[in-house]
């Protein structure tokens, strides 16, 4: 397959900010305006998207022009890193318990190499024909059988 330099292939979901998506604007921004779910606002910015249920989450698989990101999320293709937070409940002792874990992982670890790298979900060529929003109907999602970034 030729790799086109032209197109990016960047994959985002609602879960966690920082870890599922950039805690940073303008995905802050993005992901609570649910922005990837507009097929008017996708179109006006000639993005394809797929998006897939995942869980309780949802995930988007987008492919847009290089031009694109370097003009509204240039973060993704530095190498500059992010960092964020996630705090976790437990009981021990019966005393609930929370456990502030810190992470930084590099932007780019939101970009894929190419149309067969998501992780869940996929990719659609970047066409004019393709702009938009597309639903995945989740028939080639596996629950039990996709890694996890942390414990």
């Amino acid at each position: 397959m030729e790799i086109n330099k032209d197109v990016v292939y960047f994959e985002l979901n609602n879960w966690f900010s920082g870890r599922d998506y950039p805690n940073a604007e303008p995905f802050l921004t993005w992901i609570c305006e649910n922005k990837f779910s507009n097929d008017e606002w996708l179109k006006e910015n000639k993005l394809v998207c797929v998006k897939s249920y995942v869980d309780m989450s949802q995930n988007f698989c987008v492919t847009a022009s290089r031009q694109w990101v370097e003009e509204h999320c240039p973060l993704l293709l530095s190498d500059a890193t992010l960092n964020y937070i996630i705090i976790r409940h437990s009981w021990k002792d019966g005393k609930e318990v929370d456990e502030q874990l810190e992470y930084a992982k590099p932007y780019k670890d939101f970009l894929r190499s190419n149309i067969e790298d998501a992780k869940f979900g996929y990719f659609l060529d970047y066409e004019e024909e393709n702009f938009g929003l597309h639903i995945n109907d989740g028939e080639d999602y596996d629950l039990w059988n996709h890694d996890e970034e942390e414990d």
